[in-house]
């Protein structure tokens, strides 16, 4: 086992339980803006953790991939429920392409969400070249949906 695939896991999983708590905390004034953030940013996190084991640069370890793949799959949920109407305004990177292609949009999900849980199915097998080929494909939808749905950094 890896140590830095352990830090990487725990930092993510307690990320993603600090946002949950968070979201809940705050129900009663919701920022859907803030919120789909950094439910992304938990994705963004948990992603780079596992990029070395896809590479094959850190030991695959299922219960780590597992555990990440349900963060992951989670944190599309919590994104995607906070597209809400009238969340375009403000500071934000999401393209009106959002909006106005909203069919699209879900499919972008669906597809994403699809991949998390087959990447955490693969690490509950154990099964190294069922990750990779989840989490590459995992990866590749997600670039298209940036390129979609949101404006590029600067």
């Amino acid at each position: 086992m890896t140590t830095t695939l352990r830090k990487s896991t725990t930092f993510a999983l307690v990320l993603g339980a600090t946002m949950l708590l968070t979201n809940a905390t705050f129900a009663a004034d919701p920022d859907p803006i803030a919120d789909r953030i950094a439910a992304m940013k938990t994705v963004g996190m948990s992603l780079k953790s596992l990029v070395p084991v896809w590479k094959g640069a850190n030991e695959f370890v299922g219960e780590d991939v597992e555990a990440l793949g349900k963060t992951i799959l989670e944190s599309f949920e919590a994104a995607q429920m906070n597209f809400v109407e009238g969340s375009d305004m403000g500071k934000t990177t999401a393209k009106d392409t959002i909006w106005s292609d909203p069919d699209g949009f879900k499919m972008a999900f669906a597809n994403a969400k699809e991949l998390a849980g087959a990447v955490s199915a693969a690490g509950a097998d154990f099964d190294e070249d069922a990750f990779k080929t989840a989490f590459g494909g995992l990866i590749k939808t997600c670039k298209g949906c940036h390129s979609t749905y949101r404006v590029p950094k600067e």
